[in-house]
């Protein structure tokens, strides 16, 4: 995923020039409404010297309904899961999740996010078990539960170029294309635990002592670099950005045969983001893919949670509107 948002990030460097862009009012409110289909999803990587074997957890969550308000340099939104089919739920399980964002735009760009997820099924369940290769239905573990909570800060270093409050919340308008260079900082918590082991019993001997795990709990501080840029024609627009952190990861583990664990080491942060559509004066509407992923080496083995969000959304500024309490706020993060 990040290898293919890095190959339009590159197809759209030659085209860009210095750019023209400016921020919606301050008497303008943007008031969106989004179907979004969210995952905060984890992979498990069996120890290199044992197998390739790799276990790819999904949850059951079919799509969102996301409300979302943009003020000044001030993002927020909120989300419900839609219901899902009886039949999906049969093949997949049951999911519930809590999935809130909170974004504060300008030169220094402050993004703090809360997700949890209660309900998982392996995607790639005929690779583990092979008595469901010849069925639809996948391994279910309605006892998993995931958590993650933080905050991405990014520090834009050429703000007159590129802004990300224009290419992803509209909040604005674009005149001509342009690229910028962000210097990014991640701090999260997250955790991911079940009643048993992680690893089912049928793949165990693949994963080694990884096979054993029951709960895995991190914090991470990351800094790193991110690339990004909209290509701009009239009030048509795509834009894609990706960023790279590397930094420090406590892990504290437990598991169903080893004394409970902890380790400090370096670990991985990755963000990538696109988006297209149509930005016009009071109209807006597009698609737009969001996604960030944390990488942890345990017991020679990987562990990586990823957020993934793909969004259609339509959007209409209101004019003359002034929030007191966010106009406070608003100065706080300008």
């Amino acid at each position: 995923m990040q290898s293919r948002l890095l190959f339009f990030s590159l197809i759209l460097l030659p085209i860009f020039c210095f750019a023209n862009w400016s921020r919606q009012a301050d008497n303008n409110l943007k008031v969106e409404l989004g179907i979004i289909s969210p995952t905060l999803s984890f992979d498990i990587k069996a120890p290199k010297e044992i197998s390739l074997s790799k276990i790819k957890y999904q949850p059951n969550t079919q799509s969102k309904t996301a409300l979302g308000l943009s003020y000044r340099n001030i993002g927020a939104s909120i989300s419900s899961t839609n219901p899902t089919s009886d039949e999906n739920n049969l093949k997949y399980g049951k999911s519930k999740s809590t999935d809130l964002q909170f974004r504060f735009f300008g030169k220094r760009t402050y993004e703090f996010f809360y997700q949890t997820y209660q309900g998982y099924y392996i995607d790639n369940s005929a690779d583990i078990d092979s008595s469901f290769g010849s069925t639809s239905t996948k391994i279910q573990r309605p006892d998993i539960k995931t958590k993650n909570y933080g905050v991405n800060f990014y520090w834009n270093l050429n703000e007159k170029d590129f802004s990300q409050a224009i290419a992803y919340d509209q909040m604005g308008t674009q005149k001509n294309s342009a690229w910028g260079l962000s210097w990014l900082v991640h701090a999260s918590q997250s955790s991911i635990e079940g009643e048993s082991q992680l690893v089912p019993e049928s793949a165990a001997p693949s994963f080694g002592d990884l096979s054993t795990i029951t709960h895995l709990h991190r914090n991470t501080l990351a800094t790193g670099m991110g690339i990004g840029g909209i290509a701009s024609w009239n009030d048509l627009y795509i834009a894609a950005l990706l960023a790279l952190g590397f930094g420090y990861q406590g892990l504290t583990y437990e598991s169903m045969t080893l004394a409970p664990g902890k380790d400090s080491i370096t670990g991985s942060y990755a963000s990538g983001r696109l988006g297209l559509g149509f930005n016009g004066k009071k109209n807006i509407f597009g698609i737009q893919l969001l996604t960030d992923s944390v990488t942890s080496t345990l017991l020679k083995g990987e562990i990586t949670g990823s957020a993934i969000e793909l969004k259609v959304f339509y959007a209409y500024r209101f004019e003359d509107v002034n929030i007191s309490f966010l106009n406070y706020i608003s100065a706080w993060f300008d």
